[in-house]
């Protein structure tokens, strides 16, 4: 059993993957102490990009429908693969064995049929790393153009801010095993 510190500090990020991935009450333990400081990050970058007029904020959220930080987005593109190119990319990333790679897979709250169901733009990424960014520099392209129209209608947004209202935000949605 390794530890969960390395040497310079930083967390080892494989051995927390294989604690909480193989056992849910732990698993659960790290979201309800991690959520809230993501969530505290994520508003202040909310703010801060749209008193700066950032057009389209693109966000790389894992568990976005599970955590609930969708209700702040309008637009969302999930990025999906299939089942076994998703678990030979996992072992090969994590250096993993298939178990591992399986029980990290099943860990996940939301299968991805349901993700997609709740999404805006599926993205299929079973093709190579640059035909996927070629798909989402083009999606991201095509919402922007789409949303400049939102920049007139700041000052009325940041009141929405305010009360707690959706802001005009994209999320990639990309699962850290794709």
């Amino acid at each position: 059993e390794g530890e969960l510190l390395e040497s310079d500090g930083r967390i080892n990020r494989k051995r927390l993957g294989d604690i909480v991935f193989n056992d849910k009450a732990k698993r659960k333990k790290l979201t309800s102490i991690v959520n809230p400081e993501i969530a505290k990050v994520l508003g202040m970058a909310f703010v801060g990009h749209f008193i700066r007029g950032t057009p389209v904020l693109v966000l790389d959220v894992p568990l976005l429908f599970e955590t609930g930080i969708n209700q702040f987005c309008t637009e969302v593109m999930t990025v999906h693969l299939d089942e076994s190119t998703q678990l030979k990319r996992l072992m090969a990333r994590d250096n993993a064995g298939e178990a591992d790679a399986k029980a990290r897979i099943a860990s996940q709250p939301y299968p991805m049929e349901k993700k997609l169901g709740l999404s805006t733009y599926p993205v299929d990424n079973s093709g190579t790393p640059e035909e996927l960014d070629g798909k989402l520099d083009a999606l991201i392209g095509r919402i922007k153009r789409r949303t400049w129209g939102n920049v007139l209608m700041r000052p009325f947004l940041l009141a929405c801010v305010a009360i707690g209202l959706a802001i005009p935000v994209v999320v990639l949605l990309i699962p850290a095993y794709s």
